[in-house]
């Protein structure tokens, strides 16, 4: 199969033109051209066969001028686990005192991926 795809990794934006193929349900890149850097061939190859994302949100925050705290994971999680993790995080509340890099909750359905305060509030 062939597809076309932005590369997102630089600010040189390259076209990038992946081929791969599926062997037993697994995907395996054959040839990665358009990228005028390494980075392409890489991002390619993981967005492809492995692709992972990272969450940015708001929770529930009581205690404070404003009602919502906003959050972002430790790590990337993979893309086929967004929605569950958000309904994880849709659960999370929290209270004041609360600093920016704080754990709200930790290795998120086992991805090793924590919940961190993007903001203090007091």
């Amino acid at each position: 199969m062939k597809i076309e795809m932005p590369c997102i990794v630089c600010p040189n934006s390259c076209n990038l033109e992946v081929e791969y193929e599926e062997v037993n349900g697994e995907k395996k890149i054959v040839e990665v051209s358009g990228n005028l850097c390494d980075r392409g061939i890489t991002y390619a190859t993981d967005e492809i066969t492995h692709p992972m994302r990272m969450i940015t949100t708001t929770i529930k925050i009581t205690g404070s001028h404003i009602a919502r705290l906003p959050v972002i994971l430790s790590s990337e999680i993979p893309k086929e686990m967004i929605f569950d993790v958000v309904a994880e995080i849709k659960k999370v509340k929290v209270t004041t005192p609360v600093k920016a890099g704080d754990v709200l909750l930790e290795n998120i359905l086992g991805t090793g991926a924590n919940l961190l305060s993007s903001r203090s509030l007091y």
